[in-house]
């Protein structure tokens, strides 16, 4: 098993800073490189070109534009004045449906569980950039089955790996929308439904070392896998936010940034482990969904077995905590599934986490 223990130090950029240090004079004129936009959305040529490989990658334009929820759920502009609206003749049918608000009031943040009606409400009657309130990582599978419906699993989560999704997220909100800087611990497909979204992404060592260094920063210790309260307000949500996304001059890592632009219907890529923050730009309604997919997890899937909801929630919840906590390396696929056939053989849930745990330390120190 390949664990490799990491050496980061919080207190500067791990590994890159000499490099870093010698490129800043030239970043005054840096330019941050685009994602690579494919010529097909065909699976094979997904596959090859950025699944396997692990590389960021756009569809090509408004690949997804057929999706249901597109044209049912948010009005689509005809020209420059028209701003996306939410079509509430279709979701107030929803109205008592709970859903995850981030609340915004000032420097105040909350998350709460309310209504889908209060956020129908509050999309039309605040007028302020003040308050803000965002639909946030709502799953697909709590929200009623014409809503799912609206959001059919695409082909390329389906064919492209061994077909298991882990979950499906859906945001909704006014822009300007603001997600910081972190990673996901699965590969996943980022479709937009409404307005137009930046993203900035970067690999695993250089999104690493950014966090770690705007942690020591600030004095924070916040999980990179969560999207923690302390992240979305404060001195941190300011340091995130200006570490990504402020000018390039003091910032030599953005060299190593990829940024997009996408508009409803175009689909964006995210290999496991790199890291990205997502700003909705613009006026009106913006929306995306995401897809987890799980690239690994089949191998040992068994139909209709009560365990595989289970094992796959522990193994990669304590995967996260350890990557987050960087007592090892990006987990590959090869050791986890190697993870997933030892949890399988001790067949009750005490001994899996027991079991995960030991793997994990036995290996995050020694290789």
């Amino acid at each position: 098993m390949r664990f490799i223990r990491c050496s980061i130090n919080t207190g500067s950029l791990p590994r890159r800073q000499s490099k870093f240090q010698s490129t800043l004079a030239s970043t005054r004129t840096l330019t941050v490189q685009p994602v690579t936009r494919l010529t097909s959305g065909d699976v094979d040529h997904f596959r090859d070109t950025a699944f396997k490989p692990q590389i960021p990658a756009l569809l090509p334009e408004g690949y997804y534009r057929s999706l249901p929820a597109i044209s049912k759920w948010v009005t689509c502009p005809k020209n420059s004045h028209e701003r996306p609206a939410l079509i509430r003749s279709y979701l107030e049918q929803f109205a008592s449906t709970s859903v995850p608000l981030e609340l915004t009031i000032g420097g105040d943040f909350a998350r709460v569980d309310q209504p889908l009606s209060i956020f129908l409400d509050a999309s039309e009657s605040i007028t302020t950039s003040e308050a803000r309130v965002y639909l946030a990582q709502a799953s697909l599978s709590d929200l009623p089955e014409d809503l799912r419906r609206d959001l059919p699993t695409p082909d390329l989560v389906l064919k492209a790996g061994k077909g298991d999704v882990y979950d499906t997220s859906i945001w909704l909100g006014l822009a300007p929308t603001y997600t910081p800087l972190h990673r996901d611990p699965n590969p996943n497909l980022f479709v937009q439904l409404a307005g137009t979204k930046r993203v900035r992404l970067f690999s695993p060592d250089v999104g690493r070392a950014i966090f770690g260094h705007v942690q020591a920063e600030i004095g924070g210790h916040a999980s990179a896998t969560m999207r923690g309260e302390e992240m979305m307000q404060g001195e941190e949500r300011r340091a995130l936010e200006d570490a990504v996304w402020g000018e390039a001059e003091h910032r030599p890592w953005l060299q190593d940034a990829l940024e997009c632009e996408v508009g409803a219907g175009d689909g964006l890529f995210i290999p496991k482990g790199w890291w990205h923050s997502i700003k909705g730009v613009g006026e009106g309604m913006t929306g995306s969904s995401m897809w987890l997919l799980s690239a690994w997890f089949g191998v040992l899937y068994r139909p209709n077995d009560p365990l595989n909801g289970v094992l796959q929630y522990q193994v990669r919840d304590l995967i996260a905590r350890y990557e987050s906590a960087d007592q090892c390396s990006t987990v590959h696929g090869n050791d986890e599934d190697l993870l997933y056939k030892s949890v399988r053989l001790s067949q009750s849930q005490h001994t899996t986490i027991l079991t995960v745990h030991v793997l994990l330390k036995r290996h995050a120190g020694y290789s």
